[in-house]
């Protein structure tokens, strides 16, 4: 049970990161918004990939993996709508 919760909370903190930061950048141009977040998100998922195979952290890993779907999914439809 103490996993899940870990999975959710990383999940929410890494949308909401990324919402965050797409909002910053949008500020000055939405298109680049969405591509700088998309490339700090692949650039972040060799990292998660590795840390996946331990313990605890496939638990935070989980959640960031499903966090970066769910906001990246929110920062292309912010980009799409701002264009």
């Amino acid at each position: 049970m103490t996993g899940v919760v870990l999975s959710v909370l990383s999940g929410i903190f890494t949308i909401l990161v990324m919402l965050s930061f797409y909002s910053v950048i949008a500020s000055f141009n939405a298109g680049v918004g969405v591509v700088v977040v998309l490339v700090a998100v692949a650039g972040v998922a060799p990292t998660v990939w590795v840390l996946r195979s331990r313990p605890v952290w496939r638990w935070a890993c989980a959640g960031v993996a499903i966090g970066a779907a769910v906001g990246g999914i929110g920062v292309i439809i912010a980009g799409i709508s701002a264009i």
